[in-house]
């Protein structure tokens, strides 16, 4: 991480394939807050029922799932417009088309920017962020 990447070993992806993956600065601010106390895995155990617990905390009732993939893509797309290192980020060997075909007018680039700028805020005392870790 100190490099502004991640390695992702093949047991852990998707295609099975290793890669180092770019960290964007506010990805880099969270891991600062929240993966202090973490070295090795960033996904933490039981995550099925962590995430269950923080989506309702958000007031969601259901969570689609690859919301989080497809989110990601589009924001990437549209605020990067960097389609190769998108697939190698996402770990695809498929063709960049496909991706392009359904993502590059998902968002605006002032929409993705608002979602890149997300980080974590420091609250006080008196107002925790309510986070299950």
């Amino acid at each position: 991480m100190k490099e502004g990447h991640i390695y992702v070993p093949e047991s852990a992806s998707k295609t099975w394939e290793h890669r180092y993956v770019d960290l964007p600065d506010n990805l880099q601010a969270w891991l600062e807050v929240y993966g202090r106390s973490r070295c090795g895995w960033i996904c933490p155990a039981n995550f099925a029922e962590k995430h269950r617990a923080n989506y309702q905390l958000a007031g969601f009732t259901s969570w689609k799932q690859d919301v989080m993939r497809h989110t990601f893509t589009s924001n990437h797309l549209a605020h990067f417009g960097d389609l190769d290192g998108l697939l190698q980020a996402m770990g695809h060997r498929s063709s960049p088309q496909t991706l392009w075909r359904y993502y590059h007018r998902a968002r605006t680039k002032s929409e993705a920017a608002e979602y890149w700028a997300i980080g974590p805020t420091i609250r006080e005392k008196s107002a925790p962020l309510e986070v299950v870790l």
